[in-house]
């Protein structure tokens, strides 16, 4: 038997790399224009955002709320559950995300917010928009065509990022409802990224 320590990231993938990547390319085909539609409204939340209109960040909040509904149920529930065994559980997480943003986003501010930095804010949205704009193309860098792309709004780590950017974007949100919209996203990317790296080797 040979020693824990031999062990490294790949060895712990209930699939191979191949199989997941193509079971992506068959969420986007599945339910195309479904990719292209995520992306727009991305973008619609993102500039809502920048704008900084009246009520925008409750339109803005719902938009990702949906954004995570749909990733819980649609690829982790309904997709990944056939191969991953804690894709159940990651679907229960993105769908208390989604609750989350809704209760945040429809419960009245009855004080004043902390103010945020404009270098924050800058780097948030930038942030955000570097997950709706270029992580879709990011595949393209290691060989994966663009049918098996990432995207914001309809896969897990773009979305992640890309809601961590415009939480810490909204200068209406007070500290606690930051840190609280926050933990599960990073968690996302947390996990995304060991997933990531163990696919990699």
């Amino acid at each position: 038997m040979s020693e824990w320590w031999s062990y490294g990231l790949s060895d712990f993938l209930m699939f191979a790399p191949g199989t997941y990547w193509r079971f992506v390319e068959l969420h986007n085909r599945e339910y195309w224009p479904g990719p292209l539609v995520a992306g727009i409204l991305g973008l619609a939340a993102w500039w809502i955002t920048a704008r900084q209109g009246p009520g925008g960040q409750r339109w803005m909040m719902l938009l990702l709320a949906a954004a995570w509904f749909w990733v819980g149920w649609a690829f982790y529930w309904d997709r990944l559950a056939q191969i991953h065994l804690a894709a159940p559980l990651l679907a229960g997480a993105a769908l208390v995300q989604g609750a989350l943003l809704v209760a945040v986003g429809l419960v009245p501010q009855h004080s004043e917010p902390r103010p945020i930095s404009l270098r924050m804010r800058r780097a948030s949205l930038a942030a955000a928009l570097g997950a709706i704009v270029l992580y879709p193309w990011a595949g393209l860098l290691t060989g994966r065509p663009l049918a098996q792309a990432e995207v914001f709004g309809w896969m897990p780590d773009p979305t992640a990022l890309g809601t961590l950017g415009l939480v810490f974007a909204v200068p209406a949100l007070r500290l606690w409802q930051r840190g609280l919209l926050a933990v599960l996203p990073a968690l996302f990317m947390l996990a995304g990224a060991v997933h990531h790296a163990s696919m990699a080797q």
